[in-house]
């Protein structure tokens, strides 16, 4: 839903003359955006598993959990969509390869949700897309909204779809949201986490709720997520999110050794390294990509400046899902 907002933003340009051109340029930008990381991180993990085969043996199927064949089908993102085993080697990188499906995709997505011109319409649309998503995924028999893997390309559509459609309704003027929009959110979201079950659901609309409230941003729930701490994190989120996975199942077979007394205390520990390896990442690797990255795009499209959208917005938060 965030990346559907977001690149909604920053790419919408609805007289492109190129389009086909400027696609190429968007995926450009949005691989050196995101393959460094994930690149650098697969060839840890595979180094990890040549020099340590016992961890790999404490893993399913781990003759095709680390296979030559998974590798590959990692190395090129399409390990959701071409792979029996979605989640092999790095494993919660199943949804960046259904992201990266979304980006091939992108224009069709913005030719289905850009063309409403009232305020209500894509609100309402947006919800439809929630309301489908969910009836979907009850019809099969799933209990939540967090599905992984292959059934997570319909996940991907359907909030993707919902997160474009609400930046259309931004962009034809949808009134600022008041107090009880923050209750709202506020209110759904808590619902979800605290009871579970069948009220994770009301997370959707909370979370549709709280993005409109940050983009507008005024209100106690955007004032929260722009704390110094909170904007930190976003920004090594990305870093964390490709990370994290990798930098627990190696702290913890490492640690297992020390024979912590304290389980805190290994979670205290292993939440410091993700941090840390996050923030190293994010310093020494996205950073650098990303404006080499936009050098060439700009170059690619002969400009001498980015577009004005870019200017105005963030463009580097991604979705944790």
């Amino acid at each position: 839903m965030l990346s559907g907002y977001i690149l909604s933003f920053v790419y919408n340009n609805p007289d492109d003359v190129k389009p086909v051109r400027s696609h190429l340029n968007f995926l450009m930008i949005r691989l050196v955006r995101i393959y460094p990381v994930y690149f650098v991180a697969l060839l840890f993990l595979g180094a990890f598993v040549l020099l340590n085969p016992d961890f790999a043996a404490n893993y399913r199927i781990p003759e095709q959990r680390w296979s030559i064949g998974a590798f590959i089908a990692s190395l090129i993102l399409v390990q959701n969509w071409a792979h029996f085993l979605p989640t092999c080697w790095n494993a919660p990188a199943w949804s960046l390869s259904a992201e990266w499906l979304a980006y091939l995709a992108f224009p069709l997505f913005q030719t289905i949700t850009r063309w409403p011109r009232r305020i209500l319409t894509p609100v309402l649309l947006s919800g439809c897309c929630l309301a489908l998503f969910a009836a979907l995924v009850m019809l099969n028999g799933q209990p939540n909204p967090g599905l992984t893997g292959t059934p997570g390309l319909a996940r991907m559509a359907f909030e993707f779809t919902c997160g474009c459609l609400l930046f259309t309704a931004m962009r034809n003027g949808l009134p600022r949201l008041n107090a009880w929009a923050d209750f709202a959110g506020c209110a759904l979201l808590s619902v979800a986490v605290v009871f579970g079950g069948t009220m994770i659901w009301l997370a959707l609309p909370a979370f549709g709720v709280i993005l409109l409230l940050a983009a507008q941003d005024r209100g106690p729930i955007s004032a929260a997520l722009g704390l110094p701490v909170v904007v930190w994190l976003g920004e090594i989120s990305y870093s964390l999110y490709i990370m994290h996975w990798i930098v627990l199942q190696v702290g913890k077979w490492e640690l297992s050794g020390l024979r912590l007394a304290e389980v805190p205390a290994r979670d205290i520990i292993l939440a410091g390294l993700c941090l840390a390896c996050a923030t190293c990442t994010y310093k020494w690797i996205e950073l650098p990509a990303r404006a080499r990255g936009r050098a060439w795009a700009r170059r690619l499209a002969g400009r001498t400046t980015p577009p004005p959208s870019t200017l105005a917005v963030n463009p580097t938060s991604q979705p944790l899902s």
